[in-house]
């Protein structure tokens, strides 16, 4: 929805759809806090499964953690559900996307304005592609932070594709494929670092509490911190390994697609 509102709301007047965007980002902040716990949970628990026996219990103290911290977000992602804001704002985008016509910019109604998908497709598209390909010239460097810069643009030109998947015809899909599979890689870069950041500040702490109890009520965090170096070596190593999954975007066979479902408007 975030991004269908990107795409088109130059075709809406901004006063009306200002506030149905705010709340899409509140809904989505409150989403996330509990998303992201629950995708390193799954995480750590698949680590887990590969170690020996002996070992799987090496992230209770973080597990138990981590649970306290998922209980926490589940509880104010309740709340907010249950708010009376969340609810006027169902109400009011329910309204916007099933009344026809509704908050339509002024100046639409000219013969000859770009509004039909086959006006205005074909360059939305390159746009958006253009927007992701800009990123090759600091891909060599790039530090986190830019990769999930570009996982955001691959995002809106994914979304973008699948939109009109309808009207580009059986040629999108492969497209949609391959950016999904340039997306998914850098997520897992992201998922890694944001992890690794979790836990260096829950080790932090801990070695902190650690330093004020007894060698017999002191927590074996060596576990964890072999964890820790596991998630930075992942990330280094799917950083290492995304300008392959970036070359099924970046070519000029993924270009000629792209015209080719362009050229089909």
């Amino acid at each position: 929805l975030r991004v269908a509102f990107r795409l088109f709301g130059d075709y809406y007047r901004r006063g009306v759809i200002r506030g149905l965007e705010q709340d899409l980002r509140k809904t989505g902040r409150t989403l996330g806090a509990a998303r992201d716990l629950d995708v390193f949970n799954k995480t750590a628990r698949l680590y887990l499964r590969g170690l020996p026996k002996q070992q799987r219990s090496d992230l209770d103290p973080l597990l138990v953690n981590w649970k306290r911290s998922r209980q926490v977000a589940h509880r104010e992602l309740i709340q907010y559900f249950d708010n009376s804001r969340y609810r006027r704002f169902i109400d009011e985008l329910g309204e916007f996307v099933t009344t026809s016509g509704a908050g339509v910019a002024g100046g639409l109604g000219d013969p000859v304005a770009p509004v039909q998908v086959r006006h205005v497709l074909g360059s939305t598209l390159w746009q958006r592609y253009e927007a992701v390909r800009a990123y090759e010239a600091v891909l060599a460097s790039a530090p986190p932070a830019t990769l999930h810069a570009l996982r955001i643009e691959c995002k809106y030109l994914r979304y973008t594709l699948e939109f009109f998947e309808e009207v580009l015809g059986p040629g999108a899909a492969p497209l949609i494929r391959q950016v999904i599979a340039v997306q998914d890689h850098l997520g897992e870069i992201q998922d890694a670092e944001v992890a690794s950041q979790l836990l260096a500040e829950y080790l932090a702490k801990a070695y902190r509490a650690q330093a004020a109890v007894s060698a017999a009520e002191a927590v074996d965090l060596d576990g964890v911190a072999r964890y820790l170096a596991q998630r930075r070596g992942h990330s280094r190593q799917m950083t290492a390994t995304f300008p392959q999954a970036w070359k099924q975007i970046e070519s000029a066979k993924f270009r000629r697609r792209l015209a080719a479902v362009v050229a089909s408007l």
